[in-house]
């Protein structure tokens, strides 16, 4: 991670630079009991696109996102 001991970020207001990910804007997130992880991808503009098993498949649509730029229509 680039950020790890940065401020806040100038485009994000409060958002500390060292909280955030490596593909920020585009956010993973898990939902439900610990047993039973639900991984969702979570766009620029907050909304749950998809939902995924693994933490490691939510990542990698993260990275794909990111890579490519994807923000239209979001």
């Amino acid at each position: 991670m680039k950020n790890l001991t940065s401020g806040h970020l100038t485009t994000n207001g409060g958002i500390r630079g060292h909280s955030v990910g490596e593909y920020f804007p585009w956010r993973v997130m898990a939902q439900g009991e610990i047993e039973n992880l639900t991984w969702w991808l979570i766009s620029p503009t907050g909304q749950k696109l998809n939902s995924y098993s693994t933490a490691q498949n939510a990542v990698k649509a993260a990275q794909v996102c990111h890579d490519l730029n994807i923000t239209r229509g979001l």
